[in-house]
């Protein structure tokens, strides 16, 4: 029986099942995250307790197998080296997917955080009474195809309440909408010295202008310094000022100064001056009710998420609405019930607090010579851990990270202003250490069976060897009958530049961008890899590549040397092939193509940006590579001394 059951779980046709099933669920997670995001395929695929089981399945699958073919015998070990790596690899990602923490890291220049933001959001509702009160919360990962991600029970006081999220709209704006049941709903449009924006007060609610407290019939003791207040018997609006104030009407030069301390009509058309600052009455509504719409496109970028919630206490049902997404500490949503109970619902990241802090003393960003394009950016911080007594000055960049204690920390976006930073936040050093050994032992394992006699590797390749050889020979045999006009491949290509004297060209010395000494040749690889992902192009060495951008720059401007793949950046472009020249890049007035899209994909924190921002950012690189290389910019054939190795030439463009 033992037996048998051994033979079952270590069968081969059970491992490449679940394979299958894994990479049918791969497959369909990619489709799910094209039309509906990365929460989506999360939430679906990803996330699910199938998705894990299958991995327990394939461990145990592994464990049978390395029993039932005794691969514990010496002439077994590579075989089982290279089992053993694939367990512990999948135990780090245990490790990492049930331990470890990843967020966000927002500091400002000359200001201290001690604070990270989580990558994931969450779900905290708290149900509160007079004597008691109980929370529940949850990792959630929300779409418009997975709106029902979050359902829980609480109970306090002898009150059971039911909470269940009912629909998901991203991007979403408050709109007042007119209905019976709703409440009183008053707009205001203030305007202070910088900017000017309309605010909606619904029924008791308190806004803050210039540190002055405004409110729309507020609870007694709000210790507001203007009072909206409606009419009893008309209805209309009226206003109680304890700051001077004057009003005039748009377009006419007349001012009045208001009683102070007395109420007044508070009527539209009419502006009404505080001194710091602005107010007009834009609209007013007697009864309506406040809903989330969903702005779509560029315009609604920048606003958070709205989750509507179903709220069942015994026969009675109610409806409340909750703003957040991941990256942002959502406002709290309150909710009273009967009973004297009370619900609060707060949805989006949590604040993770740690053992140190970080000062940002300077942000510097680096640009592509003659572009608006970054091409690095980097946080001077200084790292404070009163704990351990440590203070010292570190640097933080691409390739370049804080590593300190566990957490890792990563060089991710910046400020529009250019004056504050946002770093990755990584806490999982157990899981990478484990998933190292396991990427490690594989290494090793498939090395040794590469060399040791009698594996299933040793006879794959010789009997590949073989078959390459009796093909070598057929394909000799076919060329002799192929038409000599199939063989010639007509490219357009602008002369080549003479080999041998590319070859002494690549033979000068060079200063790179980075400080190092080193051969032309060495930084010509370098450019072309960038460019083209090879170190030769259409038979073309380095050396004869960038000598002929240097000698024939309008033919090479012409050349399709950087791919392309997303559809809508190839339309942007108007490029119907794989490959876009850098003519492509710009109009005929000369204006940069992708300009605005790649500001915007900057802008994006790297866990945030989809498949094109990450696209327009390699192409937005390899673009400026291009430029660089042809102007010379790279060439430094005359050493400067204010150019370190391991600094490069920073410049700092601040707005």
């Amino acid at each position: 029986m033992m037996n048998r059951v051994l033979r079952f779980i270590s069968a081969s046709w059970l491992f490449g099942g679940l394979l299958i099933i894994l990479a049918a669920a791969m497959a369909m997670s990619t489709f799910i995250e094209n039309d509906y995001g990365s929460s989506a395929a999360r939430a679906l695929v990803y996330n699910t307790w199938w998705f894990e089981l299958i991995f327990l399945i394939l461990a145990i699958n592994m464990i049978g197998n390395i029993v039932l073919f005794r691969m514990g015998q010496k002439g077994n070990w590579p075989v089982l080296l290279f089992h053993l790596s694939f367990l512990i690899i999948i135990m780090g990602a245990a490790i990492t997917r049930y331990f470890g923490t990843e967020g966000t890291m927002h500091i400002r220049e000359n200001e201290q955080a001690n604070v990270f933001l989580s990558a994931d959001a969450y779900v905290d509702v708290r149900l509160t009474s007079a004597s008691e009160a109980e929370e529940k919360d949850k990792r959630v990962f929300f779409s418009t195809a997975t709106p029902a991600e979050f359902k829980a029970r609480l109970k306090t006081g002898g009150q059971l309440v039911e909470v269940k999220s009912v629909a998901f709209i991203p991007n979403a704006v408050p709109r007042p909408f007119e209905m019976p049941e709703g409440l009183p709903i008053v707009g205001l449009v203030i305007s202070g010295s910088l900017d000017r924006e309309e605010q909606l007060l619904e029924l008791g609610q308190v806004l803050f202008s210039d540190s002055i407290a405004i409110g729309f019939e507020p609870e007694p003791g709000s210790n507001c310094e203007v009072v909206i207040q409606r009419d009893a018997a008309t209805g209309r609006l009226n206003m109680l000022s304890q700051i001077p104030v004057s009003r005039l009407r748009m377009g006419v030069e007349m001012r009045e100064e208001m009683a102070v301390n007395q109420f007044f009509a508070f009527e539209s058309g009419l502006l009404y001056d505080f001194g710091t600052f602005r107010m007009a009455l834009s609209r007013f509504f007697p009864s309506a009710v406040m809903q989330p719409v969903s702005m779509p496109g560029e315009a609604g970028s920048g606003f958070q998420d709205a989750l509507v919630f179903k709220v069942k206490q015994g026969k009675q049902q109610y409806q409340t609405v909750a703003y957040g997404k991941a990256g942002v500490v959502g406002k709290p949503s309150v909710l009273k019930l009967p009973g004297d109970v009370q619900l609060t619902i707060r949805y989006g990241s949590r604040p993770i607090e740690l053992p140190f802090s970080l000062l940002l003393n300077d942000f510097i960003l680096e640009r592509y010579p003659g572009s608006d394009s970054p091409s690095s950016y980097t946080s001077k911080v200084t790292l404070n851990d009163l704990e351990k007594k440590e203070i010292r000055q570190v640097d933080i960049f691409m390739n370049n990270i804080l590593n300190y204690r566990g957490y890792r920390f990563y060089q991710s976006s910046y400020d529009a202003d250019e004056h504050g930073t946002i770093l990755s936040v990584n806490h999982d050093a157990l899981g990478t250490i484990v998933t190292y050994i396991g990427y490690f032992l594989m290494s090793l394992g498939m090395f040794w069976a590469l060399f040791a006699s009698k594996t299933r590797f040793r006879m794959l390749m010789k009997r590949a060897s073989e078959l390459y050889e009796q093909r070598k020979r057929m394909a000799t045999i076919l060329l002799l009958f192929l038409p000599l006009s199939l063989m010639a491949q007509p490219t357009e290509m602008p002369p080549a530049v003479d080999a041998s004297l590319a070859k002494q060209f690549g033979s000068l010395w060079v200063q790179d961008n980075g400080g190092r000494i080193k051969p032309l040749n060495s930084l010509h690889q370098e450019i072309v890899v960038k460019l083209v992902k090879h170190n030769s192009f259409k038979g073309l060495s380095s050396d004869q590549v960038i000598l002929g951008l240097l000698t024939a720059p309008a033919q090479w401007q012409a050349v399709p040397l950087i791919t392309v793949k997303d559809p809508q950046l190839k339309t942007i472009l108007g490029v119907i092939g794989k490959k876009a020249a850098f003519r492509d890049f710009f109009t005929p007035e000369g204006e940069y193509k992708i300009h605005q899209w790649v500001d915007g994909a900057y802008q994006q924190s790297p866990s945030a940006r989809n498949k094109l921002e990450q696209e327009l950012i390699k192409v937005d690189e390899q673009v400026n590579v291009f430029y660089m290389a042809q102007h010379g910019v790279l060439h430094c054939l005359f050493p400067s001394p204010c150019i370190l190795p391991g600094t490069g030439p920073m410049k700092r463009r601040k707005g």
